[in-house]
């Protein structure tokens, strides 16, 4: 069985650039394109890992992340940020919400993956 890895970005182009990278090296893939969307497929799947843009229309990565952690079951499930935004004080609010890592965009295919793999061993 694969790791379920679920992409949120509301650019479509980056969206579907990551999730057919991550679906070639192996992945079950979601991708969304709004945190709402998000959610529900969060809700009705059994989501290992999480990549999620910062800027969004509606609700931000950030306040989706929030909301995340109220879910039973993702109180510590692994999250990315990936963002074009370089603000300090945003990085360090994400931080109490138990990112893994804060991925400058336009993201390296190759230093999201190392980064997927720190928390998910290559076999599920």
């Amino acid at each position: 069985m694969s790791y379920r890895i679920l992409v949120l970005d509301d650019f479509n182009v980056s969206n579907e650039i990551i999730t057919a990278f991550l679906r070639d090296k192996g992945y079950l893939t979601f991708s969304c394109q709004s945190a709402s969307d998000a959610l529900d497929v969060i809700k009705n799947n059994n989501i290992d890992f999480i990549v999620t843009d910062y800027l969004m229309p509606g609700m931000n990565g950030l306040e989706f992340i929030v909301e995340l952690r109220k879910l039973p079951d993702y109180e510590d499930t692994p999250v990315i940020i990936l963002s074009s935004t370089r603000k300090n004080n945003v990085m360090e609010d994400a931080k109490k919400y138990k990112i893994v890592s804060w991925l400058n965009k336009p993201v390296e295919l190759s230093q999201l993956e190392d980064v997927i793999k720190l928390y998910l061993p290559i076999e599920k």
